[in-house]
Formats: structure tokens, sequence, C-alpha cells
């Protein structure tokens, strides 16, 4: 009974840590300038365009981003 117990601690521990570790992952350290709201940032959508896609990647290189955005 306590190996049940304990496994389901660890279970619900993990998954705890998972659901913390991938909300985390939406910024770049860009959004830490002072200034910036972090909250206001829109959240990553797969059908975005590629170019508001590359604005979700470190580093951001701005030459590339408005190439496709022109494009």
């Amino acid at each position: 009974m306590k190996n049940l117990v304990y496994r389901y601690l660890g279970t619900l521990l993990l998954s705890i840590i998972g659901l913390s570790a991938s909300s985390q992952t939406s910024y770049t350290p860009y959004d830490y300038f002072p200034g910036i709201i972090r909250a206001y940032k829109p959240a990553y959508e797969p059908n975005y365009p590629a170019w508001g896609k590359m604005l979700y990647d470190y580093p951001v290189n701005f030459n590339d981003v408005s190439g496709k955005f022109k494009a």
C-alpha cells in the first residue's frame, strides 16, 4: 500500500514539474528586457505564418524575419 502511495505522489510531482516547465518555453531572453510585459505576448500557435513563428526563436534575425514578412 505504501508503495502505491509513493508511486502516486511521484507521478503527481513529475506531472506538476512537467506542466510548469512546458508553460515557460514560450519566452525568450528578449521578453525579460525592462519595460516588456510578458503577459501581453500571445501564445505560440502552429498556424502562424513563417515570419510569426520566427519571432518565438532565439536569437531573432531581423533581416530574415523582415524578408519573410515582405514575401
